[in-house]
This record gives C-alpha cells, sequence and structure tokens, in this order.
C-alpha cells in the first residue's frame, strides 16, 4: 500500500542523505517551511527518495494546495534566506570563495588563534587543561545547511520540474568538478599530479579536501549525490529500507556512528598498541602531533572497510528504533532536533 496524503498547516522538517560510501558524510537539509501536507498510513513512501517529512501543529485540513513559502529559517544561519529568490546566493558565495582564505594562517591571529580555527580551519587548540579538536569548521560547513535549506523548498516541486532541476543541477555541478580540478589552480589546497600509473593518477585528481571542505569537494560530492536523487525519485521504497532509514534520523546517525567509531577505534587501538595516552587524544588525521603516535599507527584499507560496514549495520536497527521512537513520541518536542 503507498502511504496516503492528507492536508494541514504545520512546520515540515526534510533531511536528505545522499548515496555516498562514507558514513558521516550525510548532508541535512532542514526547512522551516509554511506547507500543507501530511504522510498517513501506508508501508511504503512514494515520496522522493531519503525524504522524511514530519509535521506538528494544528489539524486545518484544506484542500491539498501546497505552499513552500520560507519562514524565519531557523537552521543553521539559514534566517538570512527570508527572499527566496536570494537564497542560493550566500551559500553559493560560499562555496566558491571560501578557499580564498586557505593562505590565512591561524597564527596571524595571535591568542585569537583558536577562532580562525573554528571558522575556517580544522586543527586543535588548548582548552582549559584539555585539548580541543575542530574537526568541522564553521564557515563551509554552513554553506552546506544554507544550501540545504534552499533545496527543501526544491523538493516540494511538482515531481518532473523537480527531476529537472536535479538532473540539471547535477550535471552542472558535477561538470564544474571535472573543469575546476582539471586547471588544478583554485578550489582546493591540495594539487592533484601526474603519478607513475595512470589508476594512481586518477586517484590523485579525486583526492580532494575535506577536511576543512574546499570547493571541488564540495562539486564532486553534491553533483553526484542529486544526480541519484533525480534517479531515485522515480522508485518507490518501503520505510524499512535502509535509505529510508538512515534518512529519517540523520543527525541522530551521524551522532552515533562517530561515537561508535571512536570508541571502537579506541578499543582496536588498545589492543594493537597497548594501553597508552595517545589513544584517548586526536590522532594525527584530526590534528593531533604525529610525535606522540607510533610511525604505524592506524589500520589496512581493507580492516577500515570491514569496521565502516559493521558500523553502518550495527546503526541501522538504533536508527530504526529511534525513527519510530520519534514517531510516536510527538509529545517529546526535542527529539524533532536530534
Amino acid at each position: 500500500m503507498r502511504a496516503g496524503f492528507r492536508v494541514y498547516r504545520g512546520d515540515w522538517r526534510v533531511f536528505l542523505v545522499p548515496p555516498r560510501p562514507h558514513a558521516a558524510a550525510a548532508v541535512s537539509i532542514l526547512a522551516d517551511t509554511r506547507v500543507m501536507a501530511d504522510i498517513s498510513g501506508g508501508d511504503r513512501t512514494p515520496l522522493c527518495p531519503f525524504l522524511s517529512v514530519e509535521l506538528e501543529g494544528r489539524a486545518d485540513h484544506s484542500n491539498g494546495v501546497l505552499d513552500a513559502r520560507p519562514l524565519d529559517g531557523r537552521a543553521g544561519g539559514a534566517g538570512a534566506f527570508a527572499d527566496k529568490n536570494s537564497c542560493a546566493a550566500q551559500p553559493a558565495g560560499d562555496f566558491a570563495a571560501h578557499n580564498l582564505l586557505d593562505p590565512i594562517v591561524p597564527e596571524r591571529f595571535g591568542r585569537f588563534a583558536w577562532l580562525w580555527k573554528i571558522l575556517h580551519q580544522q586543527g586543535v587548540f588548548p582548552f582549559h587543561g584539555a585539548l580541543f579538536a575542530v574537526a568541522y569548521p564553521l564557515v563551509p560547513w554552513v554553506a552546506v545547511m544554507a544550501a540545504g535549506f534552499c533545496l527543501g523548498t526544491v523538493l516540494m516541486w511538482e515531481p518532473e520540474r523537480r527531476r529537472r532541476f536535479l538532473l540539471r543541477a547535477g550535471l552542472a555541478l558535477s561538470l564544474a568538478f571535472v573543469v575546476l580540478r582539471a586547471w588544478n589552480h583554485y578550489g582546493d589546497p591540495d594539487r592533484w599530479s601526474h603519478q607513475p600509473t595512470a589508476l594512481f593518477t586518477v586517484l590523485s585528481f579525486l583526492n580532494t579536501t575535506k577536511y576543512p571542505p574546499s570547493l571541488i569537494f564540495f562539486l564532486m560530492t553534491l553533483g553526484p549525490a542529486l544526480l541519484a536523487l533525480a534517479f531515485l525519485d522515480r522508485r518507490t521504497f518501503f520505510f524499512s529500507n535502509p535509505l529510508i532509514v538512515f534518512g529519517r534520523v540523520p543527525f541522530f546517525f551521524f551522532l552515533f556512528h562517530l561515537l561508535f567509531a571512536h570508541v571502537f577505534a579506541i578499543i582496536l587501538s588498545a589492543f594493537r598498541y597497548g594501553p597508552h595516552r595517545f589513544l584517548l587524544l586526536p590522532p594525527p588525521s584530526l590534528g593531533g602531533s604525529r610525535d606522540i603516535f607510533p610511525a604505524d599507527y592506524g589500520f589496512s584499507l581493507l580492516v577500515v572497510y570491514v569496521i565502516w560496514v559493521g558500523v553502518v549495520a550495527i546503526s541501522y536497527p538504533i536508527c530504526r528504533w529511534y525513527a519510530d521512537l520519534k514517531n510516536r513520541r510527538r509529545d517529546l518536542w526535542w527529539l524533532s532536533y536530534v
């Protein structure tokens, strides 16, 4: 049975998880819009894949007209987008220009170097006797949230119009990635280079910077994600499908997998290297000092993939339970924020 529709006025929150092979790469789209739509009944959803709609408010039933004008935009700085025509201007500008700030190093700000690490550059700084690791600088990631806010309105369009937009936007971003990366002068602090073999040259071409995310990283990930949405938008998924399950609770999935993966990494490293202080410190990949870690610190790529699959498999029933909890306990308002 397909999910049916009833209509009423409420607050709409939508989350998108693009099909990328890294669990932490979930993109959340939060849209506070005044709409009139409700999913009710059924065991499958005909909606755009990875789309979860939650409604709160009074049941003022109408005849099904959709009105997707943004409200105040309380999600991650999206409040600036009161005008839908200028909605995409700020995130597009952030995407395109934030790599111009790459030459600026935190040390230029003296005792305020920690602030630059929070805003733009991944790093570690002391905080009340402990080390504070900044894995997700605000400037580029807030742009992702703002872009998701804009896309929330697109996903309310008529299906064929929505699919055309997703297809064209996905192709444009993917093509921009190829052109800009081939140019090799802007968009990523690490340039690609010719390697001894064609395979490693391709790997160098694809080896873009994620922490903090570069313009080219955004292009090579969001472009294919939009193309996948355009393709999968025509399909129908059961609510038990992992894509739907994770898409209903992306932030909870991110937090759970992050905690579980780090705890598991500490346990594995303790078995391999013994109980050392560095087990509780940020690894070199997150800005930690290489001097206190063993030269062979880490695991093979095969082990990493096995662990990744295991973390996703363990996360599935937990996320499905939490999604059902959110659906049952509408009275617990704070659940909608996780």
